[in-house]
């Protein structure tokens, strides 16, 4: 078996906040997470929700252009 990796990426707005979670597919449990932030956003929030098996990271974007954000999951197989 091997870990699979998910991602997801958001765009925030000028002068916004946004949340991206990278949600592991039923049948697998998140291992390991974290984030891309190659725009520089301001990071509030990075941390594993486990009840919704994810990792989440908030951001707010302070700048005058749109930017992106990454979650990036790690997800184990149980079967």
């Amino acid at each position: 078996m091997n870990p699979q990796d998910v991602n997801e990426t958001i765009t925030v707005d000028a002068d916004g906040t946004g949340t991206a979670s990278a949600i592991c597919p039923i049948n697998t449990a998140l291992i390991n997470g974290g984030y891309a932030n190659p725009d520089g956003l301001l990071v509030t929030a990075n941390l594993a929700n486990l009840a919704n098996n994810s990792w989440t990271v908030t951001a707010r974007n302070e700048g005058l252009l749109p930017a992106q954000i990454t979650s990036h999951a790690t997800c184990w197989p149980l079967s």
